[in-house]
């Protein structure tokens, strides 16, 4: 399977996700008909792709999902999807220097994604380094269309350090942009309540 998702991708070395066919008007040219039979053939692999993991996954062959994750990552470095998978996958086995590597790889090569830092934030949240995801998220909040879930962890994270202050400043600075939060808002009171005493 390998071998030939190999084949398939050294004639295609520059492309970095599948390509998708464009309608034309008038008879195709040459060149037309040629990318639209590769968009088909680059959809078919990347979707044989996903059916491959599933059946894996079914398995319990996480080293072959890793591999093949890896091939994905290569072959689509701007596919969030693909990225967070890989590192889950780590994650699965506990090889967190790889889920982190794989989340910091991802955020290099995608500087614009705005959701780039999330994965590695949701991961040092649930391994309780509260210290790693003010560091990683208080940069990112800067940014526009950053997730949500970003300014939650920072502002619990801050919370569970003891940090009140800045727990509710991120509160506020959330509940700015989505004032119908109503969790958001319960867990400003929460930890205005904290910081009065």
């Amino acid at each position: 399977m390998l071998n030939l998702l190999a084949a398939l991708v050294l004639g295609q070395a520059g492309s970095s996700a599948p390509p998708a066919a464009k309608p034309s008007v008038g008879p195709p040219s040459a060149a037309t008909s040629e990318k639209a039979r590769q968009a088909v053939i680059w959809n078919a692999v990347y979707n044989r792709m996903n059916t491959q993991i599933d059946i894996w996954w079914e398995l319990g062959d996480f080293p072959k999902i890793i591999n093949l994750l890896r091939f994905q990552a290569e072959l689509y470095p701007k596919d969030y999807e693909v990225a967070t998978n890989l590192g889950w996958m780590y994650e699965n086995i506990r090889d967190d220097k790889n889920a982190e590597a794989a989340y910091a790889r991802y955020q290099g090569r995608n500087p614009e994604d705005p959701d780039a830092v999330l994965p590695a934030v949701q991961k040092a949240y649930m391994q309780k380094n509260y210290k790693r995801v003010i560091t990683l998220a208080t940069p990112a909040i800067e940014r526009k269309g950053v997730h949500p879930n970003v300014f939650r962890l920072l502002a619990h994270s801050y919370k569970k350090t003891g940090d009140y202050k800045n727990s509710l400043r991120i509160w506020d600075l959330y509940l700015a942009g989505h004032p119908d939060d109503l969790p958001g808002q319960k867990n400003r009171e929460s930890v205005k309540k904290l910081l009065e005493g």
